[in-house]
């Protein structure tokens, strides 16, 4: 059981369910193993962790055709359904290539907790909710393949309507990162940082940080851990599910998913797995 006053969050980012994919010649994405270690997060969260509600940071599948991918995403959410825990999901680049916005809001209608949210009704990839002692602001990063990330001016002028409307803290959750994240080390965007981080990003910090109200800012998408601050604020890369994070031979997933306990004014966010990471809460 939770501590009274305490909200806890479950994290499951980047399934790419389907093919193994390699990169330099290695294989690291282990993604014909996403549905079993998906149903494992699930039996980990309602039989151990029990949090009060699930993000799912994006880039579910790892794409092989519309015919493929939207029965393997309908795949994941049917799992995911099997929590106790109400699960919000987040549009990642991969969803996007051969599927559309359409097959994805049909699979979100699918989630009690989606509706009247602005998503379902509006026919768009963002939103925000309020839960326990949070407001959450979910965007939608989108990427032109091979150039550049960017949030459509459209969609910060709602950002910035959401956070003045916003009461106590902010989790902002996004699949691509807000931060200016150093790549140089990361295998798969050390060459290509652009593919990693949000074009303006810098606007949308802008506004995180005038706002006053941000506690922290969540993505996935870069495959590995990482913690950068802007302005006293974290903003937190988690490691994807099945990534080979070691680069192990023969290959395996890193088997990750992560727990964001909040108590108080102060957090802790905790990646579990076999590459491991405990993020000390910023107060």
């Amino acid at each position: 059981m939770n501590e009274p006053g305490s909200f806890t969050i479950g994290i499951i980012a980047d399934v790419h369910i389907g093919p193994r994919a390699s990169f330099a010649g290695q294989v690291r994405k282990i993604g014909d193993q996403a549905a079993a270690l998906t149903q494992a997060f699930v039996d980990d969260m309602n039989g151990r962790l029990k949090p009060d509600l699930v993000l799912n940071l994006g880039d579910v599948v790892q794409e092989e055709g519309r015919a493929k991918d939207i029965p393997r995403y309908r795949q994941i959410f049917e799992i995911l359904s099997g929590l106790d825990a109400p699960h919000y999901p987040v549009v990642g680049n991969h969803d996007l290539i051969d599927m559309r916005t359409e097959d994805l809001l049909e699979i979100w209608s699918g989630l009690p907790n989606m509706k009247g949210l602005g998503a379902l009704e509006e026919r768009r990839l963002y939103y925000s909710f309020k839960a326990g002692p949070l407001t959450f602001i979910v965007l939608h990063s989108q990427e032109k393949k091979d150039s550049h990330i960017w949030i459509e001016d459209d969609q910060v002028a709602w950002f910035e309507q959401e956070l003045a409307a916003a009461v106590g803290p902010v989790m902002v959750v996004v699949h691509h990162s807000l931060a200016d994240q150093d790549t140089s080390a990361n295998h798969w965007f050390g060459k290509c940082p652009h593919l990693a981080l949000v074009k303006n990003r810098a606007r949308v910090r802008q506004l995180i940080e005038e706002s006053g109200k941000v506690a922290l800012v969540l993505n996935g998408h870069l495959h590995w851990n990482n913690c950068t601050v802007h302005a006293g604020i974290g903003y937190y890369t988690v490691q994807s599910l099945i990534e080979n994070a070691g680069g192990w031979e023969p290959p395996r997933p890193a088997r990750a998913w992560s727990q964001f306990h909040w108590q108080g004014q102060g957090y802790r966010l905790e990646v579990l797995g076999d590459d491991p990471c405990l993020f000390e809460p910023l107060s």
